[in-house]
């Protein structure tokens, strides 16, 4: 599905392999799962600023660099985010990154929907957890008790989003609220806070669903946080 959002690691992209098709987006990685809409988070080494672009080039330790291609929209730049991608260009800063996976004559780059500093370090590690909890989910054929149980064991990292502490989301209530937040996302074409979408949904699903639901949503790629972890729009 081109518009799954994966978590990955730069080695990931790096290995991927080419599909039979001749689609440019053809690529899948070794396990076998598509790769088109991806996420990852890396530092950057260096940046190239244009008038047109931004080129970064990015490591995250998995091995290799990645080239992330940001273009630029002087209609839409305003002091906010002009801001934002200053902060994004200084060296060896964190970044989280959205964007569509390219594969030119060998040469891969990420053409980047989004880019944003990290707001805490414990990013790292949810990034990281939530890699891996696609890859063995996509193993268990979309059985997440593995994963859960883990979560039931020990308690939560700080700063990351807490997963549902009790049965998988599949039942009719929990479609309901993922639903529903998809559909409030979906009215904002940059994305919308936690908090807008809590008051909206708050006479239907109390706040625990509700970012229960978000979480979800987030580790399965339905979703992506844009400007901060608090702000989240449809992938």
């Amino acid at each position: 599905d081109e518009q799954t959002v994966h978590a990955v690691t730069i080695k990931l992209m790096r290995e991927r392999e080419p599909q039979s098709s001749v689609d440019s987006a053809g690529l899948k990685l070794r396990d076998g799962r598509n790769l088109h809409h991806v996420q990852f988070v890396a530092s950057v080494r260096s940046v190239e600023d244009h008038s047109t672009h931004v080129m970064y080039e990015m490591e995250d330790g998995t091995g290799g660099v990645m080239h992330v291609k940001q273009w630029l929209d002087d209609n839409q730049e305003c002091t906010a985010i002009s801001n934002l991608r200053q902060q994004c260009t200084q060296a060896h800063v964190y970044l989280k990154v959205v964007g569509v996976l390219k594969d030119y004559d060998g040469q891969k780059t990420v053409l980047a929907d989004s880019i944003r500093p990290l707001s805490t370090s414990n990013e790292i590690t949810h990034h990281f957890l939530q890699v891996v909890y696609q890859g063995e989910m996509h193993k268990r054929g979309g059985n997440t008790m593995g994963f859960e149980s883990f979560h039931q064991q020990r308690p939560g990292f700080a700063g990351t989003p807490q997963m549902n502490r009790g049965a998988p989301m599949t039942n009719n209530a929990g479609n309901g609220v993922q639903d529903d937040i998809v559909r409030e996302l979906k009215s904002y074409s940059g994305g919308c806070r936690i908090e807008e979408v809590i008051n909206v949904l708050r006479g239907k699903y109390s706040e625990d669903q509700i970012r229960e639901g978000i979480a979800y949503l987030s580790s399965e790629g339905t979703i992506y946080s844009t400007t901060d972890e608090d702000t989240y729009a449809v992938a």
